[in-house]
């Protein structure tokens, strides 16, 4: 891949050519189901309210305006099978944390960041800097 000379550091990356890519190219029924996963309605913002660390229920959802309880319930639920999202129990109340897995999202969604910033003109995010 051709590297980017220190004057040109605002250019965007070079996407790689048909050799660099190899089998990316191809369907990847692996890559497909993690796309989908994370992919789904209010699982990216669940992800990233947890990377914040240990939450429960109510603080997930008051960080999350618009989400219903079945809709963050549901999510949760997903993202503790896919070995994501550790529930715990701290007495009465019920905690929700990001597993080793479920960190390794990290570097994903600064990426997801990164082309916002280059690439999405939106309002209102302002003073949401990465996660990482």
């Amino acid at each position: 891949m051709p590297s980017v000379s220190p004057a040109d550091e605002s250019a965007p990356p070079a996407a790689p050519d048909a050799t660099e890519a190899g089998e990316c190219a191809k369907y990847c029924p692996a890559f497909h189901h993690t796309i989908e996963t994370v992919g789904r309605r209010w699982t990216g913002v669940v992800i990233l309210e947890l990377m914040r660390g240990e939450l429960g229920f109510t603080a997930i959802k008051e960080a999350i305006p618009g989400i219903s309880d079945r809709l963050l319930s549901d999510r949760l639920k997903e993202l503790e099978t896919e070995g994501m999202v550790q529930r715990t129990r701290r007495g009465r109340e019920v905690g929700y944390a990001l597993t080793d897995k479920g960190h390794g999202l990290v570097p994903v969604l600064d990426a997801v960041f990164a082309f916002n910033e280059q690439w999405v003109e939106w309002q209102g995010c302002e003073g949401n800097p990465p996660p990482g």
